[in-house]
């Protein structure tokens, strides 16, 4: 398997991880501007998810490159 789907796999998984033990982060202080921290712990981790999985489709792209497929 190429080290860059193994990449990949990983950045995919940490949000997921991190976000699955809800009782973790159901808490209503700190507040941001009075968002509980429930909500907008959740909103941070979207504007991370999109950057990682950015990157693991530029490592998907890279490998696809690599073993001459063609990539869209």
């Amino acid at each position: 398997m190429k080290r860059e789907y193994i990449i990949a796999g990983i950045l995919l998984a940490i949000p997921t991880l991190v976000l699955l033990p809800v009782e973790y982060y159901n808490v209503k202080n700190p507040e941001i501007s009075g968002l509980p921290f429930f909500y907008w712990y959740q909103l941070v981790w979207l504007g991370i998810a999109t950057v990682l999985y950015l990157v693991a489709v530029v490592f998907i792209g890279k490998a696809e490159e690599d073993k001459g497929g063609r990539t869209t």
